[in-house]
């Protein structure tokens, strides 16, 4: 059974994926990165008793034809969507009751409960585009470096 939770787990896991077999790869690795890597130190590190190098992982992602995201198991949480879970529906059933009652204090609260989530919703925006951002200059420098290396 192959563990995804581990690199060498997600390697074996996309490998298997594309039919290819650990000779083949590491044949593939070896050739694109000027190592001599045997097939216990693969095995090894597909059964998540060590760990690749990181700096193989970009000849692993283009081998495996993934990116480095798929690579590393990391979701964007832009494009992640959410359900509403039963404590924010309780939440909303909640605000609608206090409205019914006193509508202006509620939608003040309401009003203010906006404007924090709009700061947070700004701070997490921008975390985003710094995440994209290096995740940019990754994808360049990765480039960059498999270019150097064929």
């Amino acid at each position: 059974m192959i563990n995804k939770e581990t690199l060498g787990g997600r390697i074996a896991y996309f490998r298997l994926q594309l039919d290819i077999t650990q000779g083949t790869f590491l044949g593939e690795v070896n050739r694109l990165t000027g190592r001599t890597i045997r097939q216990s130190t693969l095995s090894s590190w597909e059964q998540g008793h060590t760990s690749p190098p990181m700096e193989l992982s970009p000849a692993f992602a283009h081998i495996l034809k993934i990116d480095l995201n798929q690579l590393f198991d990391y979701e964007d949480p832009l494009q992640k969507q959410e359900t509403p879970s039963t404590d924010t529906l309780a939440e909303v059933e909640g605000l609608r009751a206090m409205f019914c009652k006193d509508q202006q204090k509620t939608f003040e609260e309401l009003l203010e409960a906006y404007k924090e989530s709009l700061a947070l919703l700004k701070n997490a925006e921008n975390e985003c585009l710094r995440l994209k951002s290096n995740n940019n200059i990754l994808k360049i420098v990765t480039s960059d470096y498999l270019n150097r290396l064929e």
